[in-house]
């Protein structure tokens, strides 16, 4: 992932040597960052519903609200950006 976004970042900087515009490249590289940190919270969040289901026709019941809570509130949190 950092690999994409320094070449985007250096390819923004030749941009503006050559050019003068930069800005694609900065923001596309500002979203995939954004959007990294996003799916590795929301991923955290639900990290205990899959590890609860054991197969297609298994659940431990290990779950409590507080995993609920936490999972509600990172689907909340990326939905509002």
């Amino acid at each position: 992932m950092t690999d994409i976004v320094e070449r985007l970042r250096n390819r923004a900087l030749a941009q503006t040597i050559i050019k003068g515009s930069p800005a694609l490249y900065n923001d596309a590289a500002d979203v995939i960052i954004s959007l990294c940190a996003e799916n590795k919270k929301l991923r955290e969040a639900l990290k205990p519903f899959a590890d609860a289901v054991t197969d297609e026709y298994s659940w431990k019941y290990d779950i409590n609200s507080d995993d609920f809570r936490a999972a509600a509130a990172a689907i909340r949190e990326s939905g509002d950006e």
